[in-house]
């Protein structure tokens, strides 16, 4: 065979840590190898020419492959040293940080990369530990003197600003907090146990209103060396910042044909000269999706649909990266399960009258608008009370089949809100259900110059069948923001002429205002007939894992102290409050409902496949033919919040390296190695990402276990800088039927019965063998010899659906217990599946070759591992690396866990597995199986909803609320202006209103106005106390949605010495800015802040997008003190939440200290937000 690989290029030869190395692979012409002709991989990843960075000093393996479509395979290894001092740059205020890349892949955006420089800023959640004991909140000063915080509140330039403007204190909240370790009871000289001494400290948190400050300014005086990083991000985008992370969307750059794009990631450090280079790999689910036979469009959809009048709307945008249009014709309309064991299958489609047409390389942004009623709903509608729903849009491009899906939550505020009719003027009756489409069709006919083209932005098609308005956004690529203030933005508002027209006739009829009689008549008191959800009580234990959603309360009798909705009034429930001199008003009652994390596409027996990445397994996938990018999966056990799934604890088997001089001089404890813990495991979605804390059976330890969690990597040396989107793998929505789901059903419910929770023990545990032979999970279970698996049998994730699956005689891709070749479907074989004759339903065949590829691989890789691990004093006494190395293969090639000094694992056979990859090519319903379809799975982070909860009053003085629209410095005549469902008026030509003989209270002060063609709203918290209040209302365009909350962050850290002087960390302010906008309600920051040997504090803080525009934000901390800076001793913890409206500026202080120890250890963060409108 002629060589394929003429040499290796490494520019530099030698680098030191975090350095960029240039790898180039070239063939015998000196030149690069064509990646379009022979498959070239680097240590796995494809791409003959690539930037990498090591972040430790030792001389590490690079694994070169070279592959031609004709199955020819050559392996070259070549050294590079890493050696000398780490490449560092002065990083937030002036502290040194290795320069090495990072890169975090969110799960709720699967193609945004967040890019880091450095150690310092760690972009990943923290685990967020529950909430200590505290003693009720109160009111106090929390700068007053002789306490810990007035000494150290005003240590950071931030905290002195704001400190220095008392006025604009806003509130001040104190916890006291007792231990958050249990202590033990102490022995007395008697006898007598007693609790040890409580030590007490507080929690301070103090809001600000900072609009009347500039506190950029403040900062920039202050800011004497200014720090600026220069991003590249390899698609002809670039970014500054000064801070060293940035967020970047790649989904338009990538190639989408072949499923993948390859970027080289630039960094240039402009305050130190230093320029930092990376490649970055992105994968395309788009891409996988296809290759099952379905083409499943990349879509961004609004997280919530707001209902009005008798309309749900929500909007969402599909992106067509096909050379041919796509055409959508049916929609099915379908509420979430409320039951986590409900067999809810997807409703009957409704065909459109009008087809969708998307066309080539451009997107649509599409309006949903689904009629809700009291009653049984029909086909496309909703019941008034659903929480969230499902629309499947289903159609072709081409030979393909199509499936296009959103998800849309309901605001927990509208949850009980009832339909409402329209009153409209000379409408015939049957036009006006369920939505009166003529008049929105008339208002669309009066836009100007509308595009006929689909490629063309603006072009619109509505379909008055199924309530489907499609607005082309033009090429790909093209900015959508820019677009929506013009004709796309007045087609959308279309929707909503019926309700102008609606709002003229009441204005029109209005009556004057009547006096209230003096005396109540309770005879006209009269009960809403709302009933309470089911849901309320919905509550789920499973272990440790609570499922609960806890609806809003419903509105009660018409009678003074019970609960209302102002929205939502009918005219009789208006005429018993008149007569019983009553009001719904706001209250100062808040009210929060808990939404769980949640797969929202994802029900019970589907599969969740996540992508490889840092671990061992994610690596070894890539080195298989063809490469695969999924390490791990797991069942879905309940719809949505739920999943089960076997998992090794790879931080447990590292504690357990042996040696005569340095751990891992002698390879793994044999036991620990062979039988993975915990194994099979049941989960909340969010314990599965966040973590989840196990106690291990055999010694007294925890870890933290959460196979799903966000993929970050850029800071170990076997890091892949990769993305890849998680799946769901599931029936295909249009041939799944209840056999189907109910089948699945079975499956889940063995597979959650067999798994174990935090203290439960699992009934599988986690066997590295069954990567090799999976089918010995099949025998009987372990002995004593086992240990803590005693009893147990062996799994990987992905055996172990498929074991569950075959218990129930599931038919994977044959109906007989062997596969034969005319079961393998003509995809399947062009992607690589292949079998022998004796290979089980359900699994697939490995050749030799590439399982002796695969094997030379994760040798390197552990070899490197244990290198980090067992140091170069090791390596001389006992060749430790080449120990672990063989002992860890051995045990995966032959189940043989004490095999360190044996090279056995290189003597590999053709075996017949099943990886998460795999199970892509299991058939479908049309096949007789139950799977055979994937799409993108979409992730909802768990939030709380907070609202307003409003009662019927009893008030007797009335008073007036007058003022002015404005929109752009000018009067808006004819706006709707309403205090509540029956108190409304109009504004006069000078856009003047008056809203008079309104009861005293709080209200929500709304207004809208149609204003070329684009509906614009506002909202305004008001507490008409006096006999005449003044407010002017400032109308915002629907583009206001966009927002950014610009946000400065300063950090003060206190480690108190009893010997010496006390450790400081002050790193100065910094900023940052998080994008919100309807298709992103929600985005976060997250810092961890280390220093003197022994602390850590860390913050999670989150922004959330209200529905008018309010940022909410959520400040959450946990503080450390420990052994070392990596300890995880919680000593106290805290958390702040506040808003800011549009346009403000709010500031806040959160102080917290150790609880644990008699020691003055404290971290202050002073944050201060700013919500701004988003003009790129």
């Amino acid at each position: 065979m002629t060589s394929l690989i003429g040499r290796i290029v490494l520019e530099p030869s030698t680098v030191r840590p975090g350095e960029t190395v240039r790898v180039e692979v070239c063939g015998n012409d000196n030149n690069l190898l064509n990646d379009s002709t022979t498959e070239v991989t680097i240590n796995g990843v494809r791409g003959s020419l690539q930037y990498l960075q090591f972040p430790s000093i030792g001389q590490r393996k690079l694994t070169v492959n070279a592959r031609t479509p004709n199955g020819e395979i050559e392996r070259q290894e070549v050294l590079l040293n890493v050696e000398g001092s780490p490449l560092t740059f002065p990083s937030l205020r002036k502290r040194s940080d290795i320069a090495m890349l990072g890169i975090t892949q969110l799960p709720m955006q699967p193609y945004t990369a967040v890019l880091t420089l450095g150690s310092i800023i760690d972009t990943r959640t923290p685990h967020q530990a529950q909430t200590g004991p505290s003693i009720s909140p109160k009111m106090i000063q929390g700068l007053g003197k002789g306490t810990l915080v007035p000494s150290i509140a005003t240590r950071g330039i931030l905290g002195r600003a704001i400190s220095a403007n008392q006025k604009a204190l806003v509130r001040t909240e104190s916890r006291r907090l007792v231990n958050l370790q249990a202590k033990g009871l102490n022995r007395t000289a008697n006898g007598v146990r007693i609790a040890p001494d409580t030590i007490k400290r507080r929690l301070i948190g103090e809001v600000y209103d900072l609009s009347k400050i500039d506190i950029k300014k403040i900062l920039e005086e202050a800011q004497t060396d200014p720090i600026e990083f220069e991003w590249d991000f390899g698609d002809g985008n670039t970014a500054t910042t000064r801070t060293p992370v940035v967020s970047h969307d790649y989904f338009a750059a990538i190639d989408h044909a072949t499923g993948i794009g390859q970027f080289v990631v630039t960094c240039h450090v402009k305050h130190a000269s230093l320029t930092i280079k990376r490649t970055l790999t992105i994968h395309s689910a788009y891409a996988i999706c296809k290759g099952t036979g379905t083409i499943v469009p990349h879509v961004t959809a609004d997280f919530y649909a707001q209902k009005r009048y008798n309309m749900l709307t929500g909007f969402f945008t599909v992106y067509n990266v096909e050379n041919a249009p796509m055409i959508l014709d049916r929609v099915s309309i379908t509420p979430l399960a409320t039951d986590g064991e409900e067999a809810a299958l997807p409703k009957a489609f409704t065909h459109l009258d009008r087809p969708i047409t998307i066309a080539a390389k451009s997107s649509s942004r599409i309006s949903v608008n689904v009629p809700f009623v009291t009653n049984t709903p029909q086909a496309g509608q909703l019941r008034y009370d659903v929480k969230s729903f499902l629309v499947l849009y289903a159609g072709t491009v081409e030979r393909f089949p199509v499936r296009c899906s959103a998800v849309f939550d309901v605001p927990a505020q509208e949850w009980n809100q009832k339909p409402r009719p329209l009153t409209l003027p000379n409408v015939p009756k049957l036009e006006r259900k369920p939505w009166p489409w003529e008049i929105v069709e008339g208002a669309l006919s009066k836009i100007t110059d509308r595009p006929s083209n689909p490629s063309q932005p603006g072009h619109t098609v509505l379909d008055p069948q199924t309530g489907t308005l499609a607005v082309s956004l033009g090429p790909l690529g093209t900015n959508i923001k820019s677009l929506t203030q013009g004709k796309i933005d007045q087609a959308f508002s279309s929707v909503y002429a019926p309700i102008t027209k609606s709002l003229e006739v009441h204005r029109l009829a209005a009556p004057t205002v009547k006096k209230l009689p003096n005396q109540i008549d309770t005879t006209k008191v009269i009960k809403n007939n709302v009933t309470i959800d089911a849901l309320k009580k919905l509550t789920k234990k499973l272990g440790e894992g609570i499922h609960t959603i806890s609806a809003p309360p419903s509105p009660g009798p018409i009678a003074e102290g019970q609960i209302c909705d102002p929205d939502n009034l009918t005219e009789e429930e208006l005429k018993a409050a008149d007569a019983g001199q009553l009001v719904c008003q706001r209250t100062d009652e808040v009210q929060e409902v808990l939404m769980p994390a949640r797969w929202m596409n994802a029900r019970k027996g589907d599969c969740i496949l996540s992508p490889g990445g840092d671990g061992i397994i994610g690596g070894l996938m890539l080195n298989v033919n063809p490469a695969q990018w999924y390490s791990h999966s797991g069942i879905m056990t309940r719809n949505y919040d739920e999943i089960t799934h076997s998992t090794g604890s790879q931080q447990r088997l590292m504690d357990h390296l042996v040696g005569v001089v340095s751990d891992g001089s002698d390879g793994f404890e044999p036991k620990v190695l062979k039988y993975i813990w915990p194994g099979a495991v049941t989960q909340t979605v969010q314990h599965s990402i966040e973590g989840e804390k196990f106690p291990d059976p055999e010694y007294d330890k925890t870890y933290s276990i959460s196979s799903f969690g966000a993929h970050s990597v850029g800071v170990t040396h076997n890091d892949q800088f990769k993305m890849i989107p998680p799946l769901v793998v599931k029936p295909d929505p249009l041939q799944e039927t209840p056999a189907v789901r109910t089948a699945l059903h079975a499956i889940a419910t063995d597979a959650r019965n067999n798994a174990g929770r935090p203290g439960v023990k699992p009934k599988y545990h986690y066997r590295w063998y069954c990567y090799t032979d999976p089918t010995i999970g099949l025998r009987d279970p372990e002995g004593p010899e086992a240990g803590w698996a005693e009893g147990t049998r062996p799994s990987v994730c992905s055996s172990y659906i498929w074991m569950h699956a075959k218990a129930h005689q599931a038919h994977l891709e044959s109906s007989q217990p062997l596969v034969t070749p005319t079961d393998l479907e003509p995809s399947d074989i062009s992607q690589g599946a292949n079998i022998r004759p004796t290979t089980p339903d359900g699994l697939y065949n490995y050749s030799a070759k590439e399982r002796e590829k695969a094997a030379y691989w994760l040798y390197d890789n552990i070899y490197n591992m244990a290198y980090d691990k067992a140091g170069w004093f090791g390596e001389i006494l006992t060749d430790g690396s080449d120990d672990i190395a063989n002992q860890f293969l051995n045990a995966f090639a032959h189940d043989v866990a004490d095999g360190k000094d044996s090279e056995d694992w290189k003597n590999v056979t053709d075996a017949d597995a099943v990886s998460p990859d795999d199970m892509l090519w299991w058939d479908g319903p049309a096949q007789g199986g139950v799977y055979g379809y994937a799409e993108p799975a979409i992730y909802r982070e768990p939030r709380v909803e907070s609202y307003t909860v409003s009662r019927w009053k009893k008030v007797l003085n009335r008073g007036t609320i007058r003022g002015k629209v404005l929109y752009e410095s000018g009067p808006v005549a004819g706006a709707f202006v309403q205090a509540y469902d029956g108190k409304t008026t109009y504004t006069d030509k000078n856009g003047v209103y008056t809203l008079q003989d309104v009861p005293l209270g709080k209200y929500l002060l709304k207004s809208s106005k149609v204003i070329d063609g684009i509906l614009y709203t506002a909202e305004a918290n008001i507490n008409l106390n006096i006999a005449d209040l003044v407010v002017d209302i400032h109308l915002q365009p629907p583009a206001d949605r966009y927002r950014i909350a610009q946000i400065f962050l300063d950090f003060w850290g206190r480690d108190e010495e009893t010997i010496g002087s006390d450790e400081i960390l002050n790193p100065g302010p910094e900023y940052l800015e998080l994008e919100l906008g309807p298709d992103k309600l929600a985005n976060s920051a997250h810092r961890k802040y280390k220093w003197g040997g022994e602390m850590r504090v860390e913050y999670a803080i989150t922004v959330r997008l209200l529905l008018n525009n309010t940022i909410d934000v959520q400040v959450q901390g946990t503080l450390y003190e420990g052994t070392s800076e990596d300890n995880n001793d919680l000593d106290g913890q805290g958390g702040l939440t506040f808003q800011v409206g549009v346009g403000n500026t709010t500031g806040a202080t959160l102080t917290i200290t150790n609880t644990d120890e008699e020691d003055d250890d404290a971290g202050i963060l002073t944050i201060s937000v700013k919500n701004v409108r988003n003009n790129n």
